[in-house]
């Protein structure tokens, strides 16, 4: 036999890729393959259902409103992987958010506090390393004599949040 020729009984049948071989004689022999086996990569939840979904599309006798429903299971699953990521990304954020120094004076409360300037230098270089956006605007406020402030926080990940504050 040949080096790249393996005798039967000497082959792993789970492990070893194999081919088969004829001999000059015309019998055939099993050879193992001089190549590794390429390694298998699982499929995410995403990617198997994007799967099912393409098979039942390619079938002309596929009911539409099956359809709807794995398009509605798919964007769930996705909206809750969204969810997942911006929650990760929230808790490392704030993990790395220090106090900022507090660089100006108030006078009626003869207090200190840090100007939107200060914060904005510290903070949002890590808000933003973790992938997040902010975008603050004003709405009508439901308190008499108040001013509605709204802050949406946005994700890379697709998820996002509203907050509302009376001032």
């Amino acid at each position: 036999m040949s080096e790249t020729q393996t005798p039967l009984d000497q082959i792993d049948p789970v492990t070893e890729p194999k081919t088969r071989r004829k001999r000059a004689n015309g019998s055939k022999e099993l050879a193992v393959a001089s190549e590794a086996p390429v390694p298998v990569t699982p499929l995410s939840e995403g990617e198997a259902l994007m799967r099912v979904i393409a098979q039942a599309a390619s079938n002309p006798n596929c009911d539409i409103d099956k359809m709807e429903r794995l398009f509605t299971m798919r964007e769930r699953m996705q909206a809750r992987d969204a969810e997942a990521a911006y929650n990760a990304s929230m808790a490392a954020c704030q993990a790395e958010l220090i106090p900022v120094a507090r660089n100006l004076d108030n006078d009626q409360t003869k207090s200190k506090y840090a100007d939107l300037a200060a914060i904005a230098k510290v903070a949002l270089p890590i808000i933003h390393r973790h992938g997040f956006g902010i975008i603050c605007s004003e709405f009508q406020s439901p308190k008499a004599e108040h001013l509605g402030i709204a802050c949406k926080v946005t994700h890379a990940a697709g998820h996002s949040e509203r907050h509302e504050f009376n001032i």
